[in-house]
This record gives structure tokens, sequence and C-alpha cells, in this order.
């Protein structure tokens, strides 16, 4: 599963990579004010109705037929909206091409809200081989169509149609995997039990796509298209590098939590030894990411971009916040502690607009600091959430974090110390190659001497994690 995710989530960003230097930061500003929109959309009959077949243990032949009229009317309700409502959304930005690229990327709502349920199906039955396959078809397809218009001059329209293309082939290639065709079994007490299970999650999604999308409607709104391309390419790498590092152990841990719980065993002691693990692998990859910001920048997207290598070290500091954060929401999603997370959620929306748009006038450097300071604002309160559902002291569930954060700083401060000497004799790509095995080098040693003996329980523990989650 791992390596179909990783092979996915690589090819898509050497697309991206490849599309930005061709195209520039304002064709990708450009896109990115239609897309944020439609993003939004996609994700909210993705990620919510859907989660009943993945997680409901008593499922029968009318629920999948509720979710599935559900998701349809969901889907056509919102791409009638985009549509209806594109020329006031362009009039936010000032650019009123933005109106026709949201009308044309608007079916893929549709596309994935009809193959919601083969979707889910797939992922209940851990056929993930098979999703990996048809998503990277679909990537694959969208991005040959992509970089094909972009060396014909068609701008914008090339993410535009490139989206469109995979998320067609990705949607239509489920249907031949999975048998499921939608009937009419469903009756009330389904439509009830589907909404009522997919009630408590949906407003925390909306909460957090809100906290996600609010800087790039801000920036294209006060700052234009190629400042909002440059704040793009910088939290596209920091999102890439998250879903790489938190995936596989978010995917063992959801199922290790409920199973836990419901044994009545130690879930607090699993979320400890979680929470570490993440810490360790995370909190070095994301300082170290901080470090070699402006070579990586630079030698992945060109001199056109290096105005995005300060707001992508400002944003890792959000990916080192997502590692924890993560974690942390599976805990109480497996416990069916739903309420709490919703209520802070929303604060840190709230927060994060009120915080974004006073900064806008700083650039995107005063937009990614607002926008990383919400979240470090309120994940206090989160934690006290947190350890006291996993009956915890606060400064006990803290006390796991110390150590990866000890040793991480140190790996940075030496690795900078490293660019400092000899960095003015390297040239771009030695200077990255360098710095990442003289980090690499130095957290391994700093764990060994402090930390060596937990690691190996730790990952130990990961192991048979992983081993069991298969048969919950």
């Amino acid at each position: 599963m791992f390596a179909g995710n990783w092979s996915e989530q690589i090819i898509n960003f050497l697309v991206f990579i490849l599309l930005a230097r061709i195209l520039g930061a304002e064709a990708f500003g450009l896109a990115t004010m239609a897309m944020v929109f439609v993003v939004f959309s996609e994700f909210l009959v993705r990620q919510t109705l859907t989660e009943t077949i993945v997680q409901q243990k008593n499922l029968e032949d009318g629920h999948l037929d509720a979710i599935f009229y559900l998701l349809a009317l969901l889907s056509v309700v919102l791409v009638a909206l985009l549509i209806l409502l594109a020329e006031q959304i362009a009039q936010i930005y000032s650019e009123p091409r933005v109106a026709d690229y949201l009308t044309w990327a608007s079916p893929t709502v549709l596309f994935i809200g009809l193959s919601g349920v083969p979707v889910a199906l797939l992922k209940r039955k851990l056929e993930f081989r098979v999703l990996a396959v048809r998503a990277t078809v679909g990537i694959v397809t969208g991005g040959i169509v992509g970089v094909i218009l972009a060396f014909m001059d068609y701008g914008v329209w090339c993410f535009i149609v490139q989206h469109v293309v995979k998320v067609f082939v990705n949607n239509a290639l489920v249907w031949t995997a999975n048998p499921w065709t939608p009937k009419w079994r469903a009756k009330k007490k389904h439509f009830h039990d589907v909404l009522s299970f997919s009630g408590q999650i949906v407003g925390l999604r909306i909460t957090e796509l809100i906290s996600i999308n609010t800087p790039m409607v801000v920036i294209g709104a006060y700052l234009g298209p190629g400042m909002l391309g440059q704040f793009t390419i910088a939290w596209r790498i920091v999102e890439v590098l998250s879903f790489l590092l938190i995936t596989p152990i978010q995917y063992v841990a959801q199922p290790a939590f409920a199973h836990l719980d419901r044994a009545s065993e130690a879930a607090g002691d699993l979320l400890a030894k979680i929470t570490k693990i993440s810490a360790l692998v995370s909190f070095p990859s994301f300082l170290g990411m901080v470090v070699v910001s402006a070579p990586l920048v630079e030698l992945l997207f060109g001199d056109e971009w290096v105005g995005a290598i300060t707001a992508h070290k400002i944003l890792c500091f959000v990916g080192i916040y997502l590692s924890i954060e993560r974690i942390q929401q599976a805990y109480c999603l497996a416990l069916g502690k739903v309420s709490a997370l919703f209520y802070l959620s929303f604060a840190e929306a709230l927060l994060g607009i009120l915080l974004i748009i006073t900064f806008v006038d700083y650039g995107i450097m005063g937009v990614a600091i607002a926008f990383a300071a919400r979240y470090y604002i309120m994940w206090p309160f989160r934690f006290i959430i947190v350890s006291n559902y996993a009956d915890r002291s606060l400064l006990q569930y803290l006390k796991v974090l110390v150590l990866p954060l000890i040793n991480a700083i140190i790996m940075t401060f030496i690795t900078v110390a490293w660019q400092q000497l000899m960095g003015a004799n390297f040239s771009t790509f030695t200077l990255l190659a360098s710095s990442v095995l003289v980090g690499l080098s130095t957290y391994c040693i700093v764990l060994w001497a402090t930390m060596r003996t937990q690691v190996r329980e730790l990952f130990k523990s990961l192991i048979l994690l992983r081993e069991k989650s298969n048969s919950f």
C-alpha cells in the first residue's frame, strides 16, 4: 500500500514541478484561484459520507445505495453552485478569467461523487494496490496531457485540463475494478444511519478545509496570482512530505486505536508510542527542510521561484504540527470523540481568517507566519483535549516529544554550521546533497547516543501493529 501511495504522490509532484518550470508563477496562481474552490468541493464528496462504508461494522446494501444517491445529489448541487457563483468568485480576485477556469473544472466534483461508493468499498476490502494503480494511471494520463498543452502554450488551461483528465480517468477505472452497481434498496433507516454517522465528521472536515484554504483565497484576493503561485509552491512541498511521512503511520494507528478501545486496553500508551514515532520521523525531516529550503526550491523549480523560499521555511513548521495533529485526530476519531475537535477546529478556522487578513499586507511571508501561528496558538488546547481522553497528564503526554525535538534541533544546528562553513564553495546541487548527508548522519548518531533502545522498541511495536492492523 505505502509504495503505491508514495509512487502516486511522487509522480504527481514531478508533473507539478515540470508544469511550474514551464508556465511560471502567475499561471500557477490563476489556476489555484479557481482550483481552491473545486478541491474544497471535491473533498466534501470524497471524505464525508463514504466514511460510513469504511468504518461501519454492520453495512447493508441499503446503506451503499443511500450513500450513492446522497453523493450524487450533493455532487450535482456543488457543481451547480460552482457554475452559478463562478462570476462572483472571479470578482473576489478581480480576475474575470477565473470564472471560465472554475466552470470547466467543476465536473470533477461529479466524477468523484459518482465513484465514491466503489472507491470506499475497495478501501474497506483493503484493495489498496488497485486504488494505487488506478490513481497512478490517472496521474500519468493527466500529466501527459497537461505537459503537451504546456508546450503548446495553452497557459493556465494546462492545469485545468490536466486535473479534469486525471480525475476522470482515475474515477472511471474504479468501476472496472469493483462489480458493485447502484440499485434502489435504500430505506428511510439507511438514510438515517448514513447521515447520523457521517454528520459527526462533516463539520470537522469543513472547518479543516477552511483553515487550509484561507491563505490561498486571501493571497489571491489581496496580492494577486504571482504571489499566490509562489505560496502554492511553498505549501505543496510541505504537503507532499507530510503525506509521505504521516500516512503510513496513520494507516497503522487508526485500526489499532479502535481495537484497543474496544478491548479496553491501554490505548493511551499506544497513543504515546505512535506520537513519539511520528515525532522521530517528522521533526528532523521538516527542520532539515527548513535548512535546505533555498537550494531545494532553486534546484527543483528554478530562479523564478526563489520568492517562495521564506514562506516555505515558515510553512515547514505547519508540517511539524500536522505530523502530531494527524495522530491525535486518528486517536479521537477511533474513540468516537469528535465534538471537542470540531469546536477547536472551528476556533482555529476563525482565528486563522483574522490573523491572515491582518498580516496579508506583509506579503506571503506574513500570511505564512499567520497560517502557522494560528495552529501553534491553538495547539495547547488540542493537547489538553487529547491527554484527557488518553487519561494522561498534559506534562506526561508532552514528555514523549522532548527528546525527538532536542535531537532534531542538534541536527539542525550542525547542518547549518556545515552550510556556513562550506556553502560558498559548493554548487546548488552539491550544497543540497551534502547538507542532507550531514543532517542524516548527525541525526542517526545523536539517536544512537540518546535513544537507541527506545527507537528499537518503538519500531518493533510499529511493525507488530502493522501486522495486526490487517486482522482488526
